[in-house]
This record gives C-alpha cells, sequence and structure tokens, in this order.
C-alpha cells in the first residue's frame, strides 16, 4: 500500500485531530494562508470536503496585515474563516502593521466584517502601528454593540513614534463576561459598565492623555472594581485624587515616573488583600524615600512579594548629584509585616538601599526569605556592600536570588548563605509596553 493511499484513508476524526495539533506549533505572525487547515484543505477533494465540515478547525482567525497590497487577498480569507467556524464562537488576532496612507481604515473594515458575528466573538486582539491621533474611529464599528461571550480583549498601538493614549468607546450594549482586558495607547471612555466586572485590567499607556487631561483616566479607576489583578501607567497622571479602594485586588502593578514622590502611590490604593505590589520605572533614590515614610495612609497587611524595576539599562543618578535621602523615622512596625520576597532589578543607590534594608539601624523585617537582586552597572561595588551585610547584619538574611554576573563574583555559599541564580528576564519581559 503506497503512503498516499495511507494518507488518503485516514478517518476523518484522526485527520481533524493531526490538523488540531499541527495548528498549536502556529504563531501570532503565522501568514494566515500558511496555516495547516488552509493548505491541508487544498490539498485534495476529501480533504478539503473533511477540513472545511469541521468548524472547530476555522475559530482561530489571524490576520497580519504587513503590506497594503495583501488587503483585498485577506479580506476574502478572513470572510471564509468567519463563515466555516460557524456556529461556533471564534478568537481574532488583527495585527495591521503598515503605516502607509492608504492603509487608513483598513481596520475599521475588518471590524464591520466581525460586527454581524459578535455574539459569537470570545476573543479580540488588535494590534496597530500608527503615528495617527484619531485612531478611535477605526473602532467605530464596536461603539454601539453587545459582545454577549466576549472573554478577552486586547487593543495595542506598537508604534514607537507614538505617544498619546487615544480614549475609544467599546460595547456600549454591553460586554457581561468580559474578564480581561489589556489597551496599550488606548484608553476606555466614556467608562464603559463593563469595566466594573472585570478581573483583569492593564491600562499599559506612555504619554500624555489627550488633551493632557487626566481626569479620563482616573475616572475608569475610581468606578467600584472587582479586580483581582490591575496594572496601570501613572507616569503622567498628577491629579490628586481620593484612595482607590478595590477590596478584591491581588496583584497590582504601577509605572511611575522619576520624581521623588512615584513610591507615594502606595498611599493612593486601598487594597487590604493585596499580596503582590511591582513599582517599574523606579530609580533606588525613591526607594530610599518610601523606606523614610513615617506612615502608611494604606494597611496591606497580607502583602507577600514587593518589586521595584527599571527596565533601562543604566541611568545616571548616581553620577549626577542626586542628593541620597537617609533615614529619619524608625516605626515601630514594618511598612509590610508580612512581605517575603523582596526583588531589585537594575536599581541605582543599591548599596545605600541594601544598608538600609539589613543595616544595622534598619526596621526588622520578621518574614521576609527572599532577596531577589539584579544590576548591570556598578557589580562590584554592589558586591562588597552585599558580601559585608551578609557577614555584620545583625538580622537573618534571607536567601539571595542574584544575576548570574553578580552570583559569579563571590563564593557565597562559603559564608553560609543560601543563594541561587536569578534570571531578571522572567520578571522584565512582563513590562514590556511595545510588543516584540
Amino acid at each position: 500500500m503506497s503512503s498516499a493511499t495511507t494518507i488518503l484513508s485516514l478517518p476523518n476524526e484522526l485527520l481533524i485531530a493531526v490538523v488540531a495539533a499541527a495548528q498549536l506549533d502556529c504563531g501570532i505572525d503565522e501568514p494566515i494562508n500558511s496555516r495547516p487547515e488552509w493548505i491541508l484543505s487544498h490539498l485534495c477533494r476529501h480533504f478539503r470536503r473533511v477540513i472545511i465540515a469541521a468548524p472547530a478547525l476555522w475559530t482561530n482567525i489571524s490576520i497580519s496585515l504587513k503590506h497594503v497590497e495583501q488587503r483585498e487577498r485577506l479580506e476574502e480569507i478572513f470572510k471564509l474563516f468567519l463563515r466555516r467556524s460557524v456556529p461556533l464562537n471564534v478568537a481574532v488576532s488583527l495585527r495591521i502593521l503598515s503605516p502607509a496612507a492608504d492603509a487608513t481604515n483598513v481596520l475599521a473594515d475588518y471590524l464591520s466584517q466581525v460586527v454581524p458575528e459578535f455574539t459569537r466573538m470570545q476573543s479580540l486582539s488588535v494590534a496597530l502601528e500608527s503615528n495617527r491621533n484619531d485612531l478611535a474611529v477605526e473602532f467605530v464599528p464596536l461603539c454601539h454593540l453587545a459582545a454577549p461571550n466576549l472573554l478577552h480583549l486586547d487593543i495595542a498601538n506598537i508604534s514607537p513614534l507614538s505617544t498619546r493614549r487615544c480614549p475609544v468607546e467599546l460595547f456600549s450594549i454591553g460586554a457581561p463576561k468580559l474578564s480581561s482586558v489589556r489597551m496599550r495607547g488606548f484608553f476606555p471612555f466614556p467608562v464603559p459598565s463593563w469595566i466594573s466586572s472585570t478581573i483583569r485590567l492593564e491600562l499599559d499607556n506612555v504619554g500624555q492623555l489627550l488633551n493632557g487631561d487626566d481626569t479620563l483616566y482616573l475616572s475608569v479607576i475610581m468606578q467600584p472594581l472587582a479586580l483581582v489583578y490591575l496594572r496601570l501607567d501613572l507616569s503622567e497622571v498628577h491629579s490628586a485624587v481620593d484612595q482607590i479602594r478595590i477590596p478584591s485586588l491581588e496583584c497590582l502593578s504601577v509605572t511611575v515616573d522619576d520624581g521623588e514622590d512615584g513610591p507615594y502611590v502606595v498611599n493612593l490604593f486601598d487594597c487590604p488583600a493585596l499580596t503582590e505590589f511591582t513599582f517599574v520605572g523606579t530609580h533606588g533614590d525613591q526607594i530610599l524615600w518610601l523606606l523614610d515614610m513615617p506612615y502608611l495612609r494604606s494597611s496591606y497587611p497580607v502583602l507577600h512579594t514587593l518589586s521595584f524595576i527599571n527596565t533601562e539599562q543604566r541611568c545616571h543618578c548616581e553620577t549626577s548629584g542626586i542628593v541620597v535621602p537617609t533615614r529619619t523615622h524608625f516605626p515601630e512596625i514594618p511598612l509590610f509585616p508580612a512581605l517575603s520576597s523582596l526583588v531589585l532589578i537594575n536599581q541605582c543607590f543599591t548599596r545605600n538601599v541594601l544598608k538600609e534594608i539589613f543595616g544595622t539601624r534598619a526596621m526588622p523585617w520578621p518574614c521576609l526569605k527572599t532577596l531577589a537582586l539584579s544590576l548591570e552597572h556598578d557589580r562590584l561595588d554592589v558586591r562588597g556592600t552585599l558580601r559585608d551585610t551578609v557577614r555584620h547584619s545583625s538580622q537573618t538574611i534571607p536567601k539571595l536570588r542574584l544575576c548570574r554576573t553578580l552570583f559569579s563574583l563571590e563564593e557565597w555559599e562559603e559564608g553560609g548563605v543560601d543563594v541561587e541564580v536569578f534570571d531578571p528576564e522572567e520578571t522584565t519581559k512582563h513590562f514590556r509596553v511595545v510588543d516584540d
């Protein structure tokens, strides 16, 4: 029996399973006409009949438009996928990466095709690369629409030249199941009703709000929320607001500016269930200001992980004449009484921070079990400070998780300290604004 005969005699169920397994290896930029369901449906009439009759093979619809001349062909394929996936729910990914002027309204055209099928939409991901300021018009087809089955929404302008957040109106009739929302360069406004039931919200925005109006931005996070995970860019938000209370919140990540008041956003939130708090964009002197706070207006009784991350490989604070604050307040109780994990990545003044945390005058950290430390500059100086801290601190030294370069500079185990290699990439990759 020939191999061709063997392949053609596969049971229909097994053929469908083979195609479904091949789909798992398809990346987000995989051309839609190179996907296994498309290729194998053109192999022979038998394969075509079986594959087209299996809606589950057509539910992941990914379009990546990089050249305007692809537009007409890809739109036809897009329509075919929508038809063949009926009646199942679909996940749609649209990447419009052609900045040419004649690519205007391409996204709106695709979204118009989706509107009649939107009750089947389960996931929608949109990535644009545009420097325009009027991108809201691209989303007009989704303004006055219901999304009864939508679970995930991801909208991004990935242009490195874009510096504005664009307000967009989406699903004004409702999206009752929408649990995960991520927006980069966009902002949901007017405040949608579905924001109050969202479990995960990420607003990774860069630059100032349209017209510099912070109230638009803050109006979202001042709603009654049921969030468990929240990520916000507060680097350009300067409004004075009351505390933001989110009793359900467990994980919070905020991007701050390089001013002294950056870490003081700990008092902006009232989240008694918070277990993980991450600051992105901080510098070492800001951490020192935080450690010197006389009191916390907020309470974080169960916070176990506190991270300070600078995504820049090197800053010039230590050579620019910045005055490093010294502690003047000594609270009777720890700032974060349940803290068990502290992470410092690419922080200037790391030596000063280590002294304030573990020095002879430092406050106790009764539950601290691990310290993760990574930096690309002044490694020898930090190594010396850390070594002296390990030898002379009156406190119990937690397990050290060090980047590979720090780990290799010292025989740490000889001092009786538990040490392991720490890969900062696993942490910092979650805080990149622009897609790779």
